[in-house]
């Protein structure tokens, strides 16, 4: 061999494995190593059009030079970035016939594995694979032969068969390609159990492989916070392979599970503001608390429960060191907060105890899977009256009369939103200041009145033009008081025949003691009605009238279902961790309560049908649903 051919071949592998060159004088590089070099420029920069159409070039007009396998290569190379397996694999193909002992054909050989993947057919994948595991062959070599035929085994749902093959070269791979392949690992680590991993470690000899095994599968159930999993497969671990480098490592997570563990059972902290502007909310929540203590002692001589209550405010520093102060007490969850939520449920849920927040904060349950809410929604709320209204009522066209502020635009949002959703109609809104008393202007403009009686003025015409009122629903999304101010205002401009749909705010004796002139067809939804009809919701009302010589509303009947499913959760079921706890809930199915049938959805927010109320004389009656 001359020198020429031999500096030539050794362009060719610096080239194709990406190698910075060396500056090469360019009197001693031919025409077609120039074009080469160029076709390589493209490719690094990722012009893979240019790249294409000049490996092409280069290949035709320098068929028999040593560069052209490598060539070929380049062009299967880019037309699988391109998603083009077929003409990939064509290539690397022509790679293995043309050039059979060239030292590019095991990386066609795999390069097809990569092809056949691409198209999904994983079969090939496995088949092909299979024949080409050689241990005479290069270590960079069998390691992609291996991980390509673990994702095949994995696209097939051969979950053993894929663990097998990624842990086969996991110890081989420097630490950022272990990175990249450790996510494959525990994503098929989800889907094997004990037994399976048993019968996968009698399939290695190796003894390291063996322990990266059971450290691996340890750390994935730490990952997915099966904490007495990782507990007993970790120390295993550290039981069976004692010299092992990830020794240390899993005795840190051994420590960190032994003080997560670490907590009361029948301990429960409570997170409510007892000062400042919204004590007289927090102190209603703990009545509700406090008499679901009393029931639920009264009822189970055997368990104590024990209830820790810390004072919020309204200060989100104050929640926060609250919050902490119960996790150092070690309790087993939280009710609460009614205010500050945000800020808890974060502190909450990094220190993995399960907290039930009582709160309309919106995506409260989206800062983790340690977050709950039991209480009634704005979005609750709407889906109700609008069911109610198109199933039960047979109502399609509706208006919206609502202040200007944050309350008010919530729910004429969501209630427009849920009306287009029951294929239903709004045919006019109107809003108001939140500080006005006269609603003429905006209820002129809901019944078409507003601007034709401007034209009538304009042409001195006395008589005043009929109301347009082509809606039979009006929702009014405002207080009672705001209500006691509205009503009377439509019946004078003869608004009288239609529904008028509240909040969970009308469900008030202000609005009973009103004239019942302005009553009739008054309807809203609440998520607890003290006057129901059942043994359950009686003997409540009856208990705590004479505890506190008052009739509870909603937020103690909440507080109270709260604190009473808590209790029996842990009182009644095998609980060993705080994420025992979490799943319990997350599998409570229908828990009949006070506020109605309680269960949680995948992200922590209660699921609940309310109550659809109507006044009937001087009080308030309930509406049976289908």
């Amino acid at each position: 061999m001359n020198l020429k051919t031999l500096f030539t071949i050794i362009i060719v592998f610096i080239c194709y494995a990406c190698v910075s060159q060396k500056n090469i004088e360019p009197e001693k590089i031919s025409n077609g190593d120039l074009l080469f070099s160029k076709a390589e420029y493209y490719y690094k920069k990722k012009s893979y059009l240019k790249a294409l159409n000049t490996y092409i070039k280069f290949h035709t007009q320098f068929p028999f030079s040593p560069l052209a396998a490598a060539a070929i290569m380049k062009i299967g190379d880019i037309h699988l970035k391109q998603n083009k397996p077929v003409i990939a694999r064509t290539n690397y193909k022509k790679v293995i016939a043309k050039y059979p002992n060239h030292f590019l054909v095991p990386d066609a050989k795999a390069n097809i594995l990569f092809a056949f993947f691409k198209e999904g057919r994983y079969d090939k994948v496995i088949s092909n694979a299979l024949l080409l595991i050689d241990k005479t062959a290069s270590t960079n070599y069998i390691l992609k032969v291996k991980a390509i035929l673990g994702d095949a085994y994995m696209a097939s749902r051969f979950f053993t068969d894929a663990a097998y093959y990624y842990l086969s070269v996991y110890h081989l791979l420097n630490n950022y390609e272990k990175k990249k392949i450790i996510v494959k690992i525990n994503n098929v680590f989800k889907q094997l159990d004990k037994s399976e991993i048993k019968l996968l470690l009698e399939r290695f000899e190796d003894i390291q492989i063996k322990g990266n095994v059971l450290y691996l599968f340890g750390k994935n159930k730490v990952i997915n916070e099966q904490y007495d999993d990782a507990f007993n497969v970790l120390s295993d671990f550290i039981e069976k392979y004692p010299n092992d480098i990830n020794v240390k490592s899993a005795e840190d997570m051994l420590e960190k599970i032994e003080d997560m563990s670490v907590f009361d059972h029948y301990s429960i902290g409570c997170l409510l503001p007892l000062s400042g502007q919204y004590q007289y909310i927090g102190k209603k929540a703990l009545k509700g608390i406090e008499l679901a203590m009393i029931n639920f002692s009264a009822q189970n001589q055997t368990n104590s429960i024990k209830i820790i209550i810390q004072d919020t405010g309204s200060d989100p520093d104050k929640a926060v060191l609250s919050a902490i102060q119960l996790f150092d007490r070690h309790v087993a969850a939280i009710i609460g907060p009614i205010v500050t939520s945000d800020v808890v449920a974060k502190e909450s849920q990094k220190a993995k105890v399960p907290l039930i927040t009582l709160t309309q904060k919106e995506n409260i349950t989206r800062v983790g899977d340690y977050v709950f809410r039991n209480f009634i929604t704005p979005e609750m709320q709407v889906k109700s009256i609008v069911s109610f209204a198109n199933n039960v009522l047979g109502i399609e066209k509706f208006a919206v009369l609502y202040p200007k502020e944050n309350y008010g635009t919530t729910y004429m949002n969501l209630f427009w939103d849920e009306v287009i959703k029951h294929d239903g109609e709004i045919v006019g809104v109107e809003s108001y200041n939140a500080h006005q008393t006269d609603y003429s202007i905006p209820i002129k403009k809901l019944i078409g009145l507003y601007y034709r009686i401007a034209q009538k003025k304009q042409t001195t015409q006395e008589e005043l033009p009929d109301p347009i009122i082509d809606f039979e629903a009006l929702f009014i999304p405002d207080s009672p008081k705001k209500a006691e101010l509205i009503l009377p205002q439509l019946v004078y401009y003869d608004i009288e025949n239609v529904y008028l749909f509240g909040t969970n705010l009308w469900h008030s004796e202000k609005l009973v003691n009103m004239s019942q002139r302005y009553m009739r067809g008054v309807v809203m939804p609440d998520g607890f009605f003290a006057q129901k009809k059942s043994k359950k919701v009686k003997a409540f009302v009856k208990l705590f009238r004479q505890t506190y010589d008052e009739t509870p509303e909603f937020i103690e009947a909440i507080a109270y279902d709260t604190a009473m499913l808590l209790f029996q959760i842990l009182t009644e079921s095998d609980i060993q961790s705080r994420n025992d706890i979490k799943n319990e809930l997350l599998n409570l199915t229908h828990y009949d309560g006070l506020t109605g049938l309680i269960s949680f959805d995948e992200t922590g927010d209660a699921q609940k049908k309310l109550y659809i109320l109507r006044i009937k004389g001087k009080k308030f009656v309930e509406i049976k649903q289908p």
